[in-house]
């Protein structure tokens, strides 16, 4: 079994998919290229203009990914 928790803070006066203001996950995620789960950390800021991501291997401590920009220029793919 893995586990990933996600929070969110929303703001109230806004309706859309863009309603939160911060989005923060730290977890179990699968990794495709190395078939097998890794852990993931994640922060969307969206009132400091962040876009954080760290995926790292577990067994060997090896960060795979990282990214870490303005989230206005921030593409997902």
């Amino acid at each position: 079994m893995h586990d990933r928790w996600r929070v969110r803070e929303y703001d109230p006066g806004v309706s859309s998919k863009s309603r939160f203001r911060r989005e923060a996950v730290s977890g179990a995620s699968w990794w495709r290229d190395g078939r097998k789960w890794a852990w993931l950390g994640r922060l969307i800021d969206r009132k400091a203009d962040r876009y954080r991501e760290t995926v790292v291997d577990p067994d060997t401590g090896k960060v795979i990914h990282h990214v870490d920009e303005p989230l206005s220029e921030h593409r997902r793919g």
